[in-house]
C-alpha cells in the first residue's frame, strides 16, 4: 500500500551520484544495482612509527594508498586521518579529539536538542534514509495489525513523531474503519513528549482514528520499566525501535530485550545503521567509519549543493558529532556502537525472538520511494533473508527487520 505524509511532500533531488565503498554480503538479492567507481582517503604519509602499534597503523595507511583515490576525502573525515596521522591509539584519541580534532563541531548529546531536531527535519526531508526505517517499519506493524480492533504501539524513541502521521493516514484509510490507536512514546524530557502527543492527538481527531497518547519519559532506555508501559488485556502490542537500541550500553541490552518480550507484542521493528562501529580496537573503528562515512558524503553530493548552508548544518551538527563519537570516544563516552544485521540477528534470536520477513508491499513501497529522488539511481535496495537494506552505491547505510515472540 501507498503512504502518505504530513509533514510536505517528497520533491526529486539533484541528479548528481558519486559512489563509495563496500561490498553485499553473500546470499543477498540485490533489487536495485547500479554500479561504480570506488572512492578511497587520501594517502597519508607521516614518519614511519614503531612497534607493534606501527606495524597495524602501516597496514591501515598502504590499505588507504591503494584504494588510489580520484578526489581528497570530505573535509569532516579529515580529523579521523588526523587521528590516524597522529598514531592515537584509545585513550590518545580521545584527548586529540577534545584539543582540536572535533574543533568547531557539536557535541554529540541525547536526547537531541531542539535546534538539532530543525537540522533532522533537513535531512529526513533531503535524504531518503530516514523515511525508508519509518515507512518500512510502519508497514510491518500495519500488517501485524490486520483484524485488530484495539492496539497499542510503543515507540522507543518518540523524537518529534515523525513516524506517526502517515501510521494513522493508513489506520484512517483501513477497509472497516480504523481501530483503537493507543500509542506509548519513550523520551525524554517530558515537555517535549507531551508536546509531541498533543500535535498526534489532533491529527488522528482530524482522521477520525480513536485514538490516546501516553508519554513514557525516560532519559535512558535501559531504565524503561514494564510499568511505564502501560500494557493492556486486549490490546496488539508492537514495539518500534528506529535508530535507538546502539545507544544501549551492551550489558543493558539483552535485559532490555527480554523485558520487551516479556510484554508479548505481535511484532517489533528493527531499523539501525548498518555498520560496525562497536569494535574494541580504534583501528578497526576508524577504517569502518572511513568507509561507512564516505558513501554518506557521498549521496549528500548527489542532492546538496556544495556551497548548500542546509548541507553545512546536516555535516556540522548532525554527522560530524556521530563521527568524533565513533572513532575518538572510549568507555561510557561512546554513545553511537552501531552494529551490523548480522550481530542484530544474534541479540534478538538469542533473546527469544524470531524474524518475520518484511512483505513484499514493503519492497514495492521502498523502490517507490527511491524513485521520488533525483539520485534514485545511487541508492541501491537489497534483501537479505527477509531484511531490507537501503544504501549508497555498494554500501550500505540502514538495515530494516521485523521480528515477533
Amino acid at each position: 500500500m501507498a503512504w502518505g505524509w504530513s509533514h510536505g511532500r517528497l520533491e526529486r533531488q539533484g541528479t548528481g551520484q558519486r559512489s563509495s565503498t563496500g561490498a553485499s554480503a553473500p546470499g543477498v538479492r540485490r533489487l536495485r544495482l547500479q554500479g561504480g567507481p570506488a572512492i578511497g582517503a587520501a594517502p597519508l604519509a607521516p614518519p614511519p612509527p614503531r612497534g607493534l602499534l606501527a606495524g597495524r597503523l602501516n597496514a591501515a595507511r598502504r590499505l588507504l594508498l591503494c584504494r588510489r583515490p580520484r578526489r581528497p576525502p570530505h573535509p569532516l573525515l579529515q580529523p579521523v586521518l588526523l587521528l590516524l596521522r597522529l598514531g592515537r591509539w584509545p585513550r590518545h584519541a580521545a584527548r586529540g579529539a577534545r584539543r582540536g580534532a572535533g574543533a568547531g563541531v557539536a557535541p554529540y548529546t541525547f536526547p537531541p536538542s531542539p535546534d538539532t531536531l530543525k537540522i533532522y527535519q533537513i535531512l529526513y526531508q533531503a535524504c531518503p534514509y530516514i523515511k525508508f526505517a519509518h515507512f518500512t517499519a510502519n508497514q510491518a506493524i500495519f500488517e501485524a495489525f490486520h483484524g485488530e480492533d484495539r492496539v497499542h504501539v510503543v515507540d522507543l524513541d518518540i523524537l518529534q513523531g515523525y513516524q506517526w502521521p502517515a501510521f494513522l493516514q493508513a489506520l484512517a484509510a483501513r477497509p472497516g474503519g480504523p481501530p483503537t490507536l493507543r500509542l506509548t512514546g519513550v523520551g525524554h524530557p517530558s515537555a517535549a513528549v507531551r508536546e509531541t502527543g498533543r500535535h498526534l492527538a489532533s491529527l488522528a481527531a482530524s482522521l477520525r482514528v480513536p485514538f490516546e497518547f501516553h508519554a513514557a519519559v525516560a532519559d535512558r532506555l535501559e531504565r524503561l520499566r514494564p510499568g511505564a508501559l502501560q500494557r493492556r488485556v486486549g490490546e496488539a502490542l508492537a514495539v518500534n525501535a528506529v535508530n535507538r537500541l546502539h545507544r544501549v550500553p551492551g550489558v543493558h541490552l539483552g535485559p532490555l530485550l527480554s523485558m520487551i518480550r516479556d510484554q508479548a507484542p505481535k511484532i517489533m521493528t528493527l531499523v539501525e545503521q548498518e555498520a560496525g562501529h562497536n569494535g574494541p580496537y580504534f583501528l578497526g573503528r576508524f577504517l569502518e567509519a572511513l568507509h561507512y562515512y564516505s558513501a554518506i558524503f557521498d549521496s549528500l553530493d548527489a542532492t546538496f549543493p556544495a556551497d548548500s548552508a542546509a548541507r553545512m548544518k546536516v555535516e556540522q551538527c548532525l554527522l560530524a558529532p556521530e563521527i568524533r563519537n565513533v572513532v575518538a570516544c572510549e568507555g561510557a563516552e561512546r554513545v553511537a556502537r552501531h552494529e551490523r544485521l548480522d550481530r542484530w540477528r544474534r541479540l534478538m534470536e538469542g533473546r527469544g525472538f524470531e524474524p518475520v520477513p518484511l512483505s513484499p508491499a514493503a519492497v514495492g513501497q521502498s523502490q517507490v520511494l527511491l524513485g521520488l529522488y533525483g539520485a534514485g539511481d545511487g541508492y541501491r535496495l537489497t534483501e537479505d533473508k527477509g531484511c531490507l537494506l537501503l544504501g549508497w552505491q555498494d554500501r550500505a547505510i540502514i538495515a530494516a527487520s521485523a521480528w515477533r515472540c
